[in-house]
């Protein structure tokens, strides 16, 4: 049986995709779509950031921010017009990053192939972000932008994604990043349907708080949702995926002044002054204090139980043991910074919920400058781990911390819409 299936998919007029189209939910703050959504009303960041129409002291989380969507969503899908497609279709959604074409197909696959461990996970969530996807979901009753899933190569499936692509585009736009974009519409989607029933595993990429806000949506509802849960995802070889490590920002330090903070890390994991921001390689960390770089070393052995006492004097001092964990988790560099420096030392027990703590897809360029300009006390870069690692977490049904990595291809939001209503 094919993991995919065809959709009626909502969607803009093929000449102003380019200006509806936006950035997905994890890639912009609230700040830059601001900057990006300035001066068009037609961009889909009024959806995905309703808080660029209110004002500042508006909670981002508020009941009056997911209003604002909702009636910016019915607008734009109104006004422009949006159309749906009269037969149910899959697509195909090319990106083209300096050069570089990713692939991939978009349909629907199950939740419930996620419980049946056909689609495998590799992240824990942050629950105030799957909070707010839920009610944003509820709210429009549609999904607006896919999750990534990927998945072996298959030759088949190639070879008819190649001879789909041949025919005339609906969509080819340069996005104000440089991004090409392009998609089609597979109509006799039969055929790659049943090439993907040749594939047994996927796993999934970017959206892992999209899952779990769909998941809420559908459980929370009033019965207005569809009754068979689907989930809008975009599919694409394993030999076309790129990942990286997310940035980690921590907003104060626990109690400790900076340079206690250092001394305490040093003592631990040497803390060399002057390293490059991107680590050299895997089991290396930079971490940016105090306007400077410095390497740690994640995988240091730690002899007996080191108490570090460099703590302010009302403060307990940390203990740092050398702890054994289960593998492949406890190889990941992700894991190690938070089980080694980010709960013992800055008290994040739990990067779910701690508020304290963000995940950042950029390079060491944007952790610095939040630190520079006084939004972050420190900021943690971390090596890329191999594609073959994440699967192996995923396989042993572990979970990294939420948003320890980002992958390429990133797909814009408002160009393929699902409506879920019944």
């Amino acid at each position: 049986m094919s993991i995919l299936r065809p959709f009626t998919a909502l969607r803009p007029p093929s000449g102003m995709a380019q200006a509806i189209s936006s950035l997905p939910h994890d890639a912009v703050d609230v700040p830059e779509a601001r900057t990006l959504a300035a001066g068009n009303p037609l961009s889909f960041l009024h959806v995905l950031r309703p808080e660029v129409d209110l004002h500042l002291n508006v909670p981002p989380h508020s009941e009056v921010a997911i209003a604002r969507a909702t009636e910016n969503f019915q607008r734009l899908i109104g006004d422009v017009p949006f159309r749906s497609d009269l037969e149910p279709s899959l697509y195909l959604y090319r990106v083209n990053t300096n050069g570089v074409a990713r692939m991939s197909v978009v349909g629907l696959v199950r939740l419930e192939d996620f419980r049946a461990n056909t689609i495998l996970r590799h992240e824990t969530v942050r629950r105030q972000e799957v909070d707010d996807l839920a009610r944003l979901t509820l709210a429009l009753k549609a999904q607006i932008e896919p999750v990534v899933l990927f998945y072996p190569d298959r030759a088949e499936i190639d070879d008819r994604v190649r001879a789909a692509s041949a025919h005339p585009p609906l969509y080819d736009f340069t996005a104000p990043d440089g991004v090409v974009h392009t998609l089609w519409r597979i109509e006799d989607s039969g055929p790659l349907v049943q090439a993907f029933s040749s594939v047994n595993r996927f796993y999934l990429a970017q959206g892992h708080q999209i899952v779990a806000s769909v998941q809420r949506a559908l459980s929370e509802g009033d019965g207005s949702l569809e009754l068979e849960a689907h989930l809008l995802a975009a599919l694409i070889p394993e030999s076309q995926i790129q990942i990286h490590a997310s940035g980690s920002v921590v907003k104060n330090l626990c109690g400790m002044r900076p340079e206690f903070f250092l001394e305490a890390i040093r003592e631990v994991f040497g803390a060399e002054e002057g390293a490059p921001p991107s680590p050299l390689r895997p089991g290396l960390a930079s971490m940016y204090l105090g306007g400077r770089w410095y390497s740690l070393d994640l995988r240091r052995k730690v002899q007996g139980v080191m108490v570090i006492s460099s703590r302010e004097e009302s403060r307990s001092p940390v203990l740092v043991t050398e702890q054994t964990h289960q593998a492949p988790l406890g190889q990941m560099d992700a894991f190690l910074l938070q089980e080694r420096i980010l709960r013992p030392f800055l008290g994040i027990n739990d990067p779910r919920t701690d508020p304290r703590i963000d995940s950042v897809s950029a390079g060491p360029i944007e952790l610095s400058r939040l630190v520079d300009a006084n939004k972050a006390a420190v900021a943690f870069s971390l090596y890329a781990p191999r594609l073959a690692d994440v699967v192996a977490v995923a396989e042993a049904g572990q979970l990294m911390p939420p948003r320890s990595s980002w992958f390429e291809p990133r797909l814009r939001a408002g160009l393929l819409i699902y409506r879920m209503e019944s």
